[in-house]
């Protein structure tokens, strides 16, 4: 996994991908992070990457100047792994937290210890053919996670379909051979 930009630029993390992780890809995550910066500024970014897997969206915020960074994920050896790639990058402790949880319960319990915490973006990237894009975008809407022009990023196969609440609209979607990329703001 090899930061594309900013700070961390050109590091690349070497710890062993834990088996069944599906990272994405160097290209996909350059284009979404094209996508973002035309969308919003990701300096002093408040940042949530669930089911984050390698954090390859959520330590490519920080490089690019995200304050804070929030992993969430429930596999104890992916959570492993963030943390030695937090280590590798040598990434400031206050500049993320890592929380060993299922996706929609862990999204919703930070919320709640963090009152009103709100995020500028969202990237969720779970095991394809999963409920838990629509679980999160209803749990957004009903405990006002996103800040104003924030920006959810849903990364799910092609073959599925997101229902999104009235509150929210998709700005863009774009595929990528069996992978679709959905931007959704309020």
């Amino acid at each position: 996994m090899r930061i594309l930009a900013g700070k961390y630029k050109g590091k690349v993390i070497k710890s062993k991908v834990p088996e069944g992780v599906r990272p994405t890809q160097d290209s996909v995550k350059e284009s979404i992070f094209n996508t973002l910066v035309n969308l919003i500024d990701f300096e002093n970014a408040v940042v949530a990457d669930v089911c984050a897997g390698t954090g390859a969206l959520g330590f490519e915020a920080l490089s690019r100047g995200a304050g804070k960074v929030y992993f969430i994920e429930k596999s104890k050896t992916t959570v492993d792994f963030l943390q030695n790639a937090a280590r590798e990058l040598k990434c400031a402790p206050d500049e993320y937290e890592i929380i060993f949880s299922d996706a929609v319960f862990g999204l919703k319990s930070l919320s709640t210890a963090r009152n009103e915490l709100q995020f500028d973006v969202i990237f969720t990237d779970p095991p394809y053919e999963s409920t838990i894009p629509n679980d999160l975008l209803a749990l957004v809407v009903k405990s006002n996670l996103l800040a104003e022009d924030g920006i959810i990023v849903v990364e799910i196969s092609t073959g599925e379909s997101l229902i999104v609440p009235d509150e929210m609209e998709i700005i863009k979607q774009k595929v990528y051979g069996g992978t679709k990329i959905v931007y959704i703001g309020l």
